[in-house]
């Protein structure tokens, strides 16, 4: 049976080339911290994997640091700040990397009922929360697909004299990055999100503001991050970085028509009653072109999964309810509070591999459900 994979905000399919890539590299003997000639070989292809990344979010190599992932670089920021006494301003929509360590120094910032930032209460936020204050607001909800505001909020932090970190792991190869563009003095990012490896990524800081240091001991990525250097995954990471920022004009081209197509079949499903039987959450907000969340009337959670894997379609599923007897995300539960009733939550998210064959697949999955 073919597989046909829509849960590219979970992780992307690692690109041929990358794989290709990395297996040489891995064949190469070397410790990129040592001097002799196998050393400098292999730090040479970090230093390459340095400048694609500073390309990819428009800033100097060595304003980037490599570690093991987006959930490294928020935690190594947020346990940092808050060690030094600054307060965190967070949007409700979080990811669970940024809230967790921010512990008891957090606040939250409302969101409208399409998901999205109400700068207003933000600005209220700064002006009221004791100085220093970190604002952690992700560049694009891993849910839903929403745009935040991040310019907007960077020039907010700006007047208030706020350090502002953006978890971009869902806007990168979707939309073009630019770290002073939109005022950001952090970004984090995932290579995995975009057809590089697992288990590698970035937390690129502005020009005089390095971030704090969370792993001690050697003197790796100019001391900011000690450990021996993944050579080959971050080889990974450079080349994956390049091909995803050349890709962006498809997801507008092909990704976007087909998730619009999509939704419109949605759109037409009504219920005995006439009214409609899928609730898409966050439609009108300005969202990537590759996701669409959505809940489903008449239909169980463990059905909807079950029916969507014996057809070989791969999708990530939850439950919504606000009585507290289903567990909530933090998004659902924002865009849709007064739920009364469990109901399946499904999340679509398309990509670089994803064809016409796959939404053919899935839309004959959704007539033989409904029908």
């Amino acid at each position: 049976m073919a597989i046909h994979y829509f849960d590219y905000n979970a992780t992307a399919p690692i690109r041929d080339e990358v794989v290709e890539l990395m297996a040489a590299e891995m064949r190469i003997v070397g410790n990129a911290s040592a001097v002799h000639k196998s050393g400098q070989r292999a730090r040479g292809i970090v230093e390459k994997a340095r400048e694609q990344m500073g390309a990819f979010v428009n800033v100097e190599p060595n304003q980037i640091i490599f570690n093991s992932g987006a959930s490294e670089g928020n935690n190594t920021l947020i346990h940092g700040f808050v060690a030094q006494g600054y307060n965190v301003i967070v949007s409700d929509v979080e990811h669970p990397a940024v809230i967790k360590p921010s512990g008891e120094r957090v606040h939250f910032i409302p969101v409208d009922e399409n998901g999205v930032i109400q700068l207003e209460a933000l600005e209220a936020l700064l002006a009221a929360t004791p100085r220093p204050v970190l604002v952690s607001v992700m560049y694009v909800n891993n849910e839903a697909g929403i745009i935040q505001p991040v310019a907007e909020v960077g020039a907010l932090c700006k007047k208030y004299e706020a350090l502002f970190h953006t978890d971009a792991v869902q806007a990168a190869g979707k939309i073009s990055l630019d770290m002073d563009a939109i005022g950001a003095d952090y970004i984090t990012l995932s290579a995995h999100k975009y057809g590089g490896p697992q288990g590698i990524g970035v937390l690129a800081f502005a020009k005089g503001k390095p971030p704090p240091k969370l792993i001690l001991g050697g003197s790796q990525e100019g001391h900011q991050r000690a450990g021996t250097m993944n050579v080959a995954g971050i080889a990974g990471m450079g080349l994956a970085s390049e091909m995803a920022a050349k890709d962006i004009a498809h997801y507008e081209s092909h990704i976007r028509p087909w998730r619009d197509d999509i939704e419109r079949m949605f759109m037409d499903a009504k219920r005995q009653d006439g009214t409609p039987r899928v609730d898409i959450l966050a439609k009108d907000a300005p969202r990537v072109p590759n996701t669409s969340l959505f809940m489903i009337h008449d239909l169980k959670a463990d059905t909807l999964m079950m029916k969507a894997d014996m057809a070989g379609i791969c999708a990530s599923s939850g439950a919504a309810c606000s009585s507290g007897t289903v567990k909530t995300s933090r998004t659902v539960a924002a865009l849709r509070p007064n739920l009364s009733e469990p109901m399946p939550v499904m999340r679509l998210s398309m990509g670089w591999k994803t064809s016409q064959a796959d939404v053919d697949a899935f839309i004959k999955f959704w007539q033989k459900l409904t029908s």
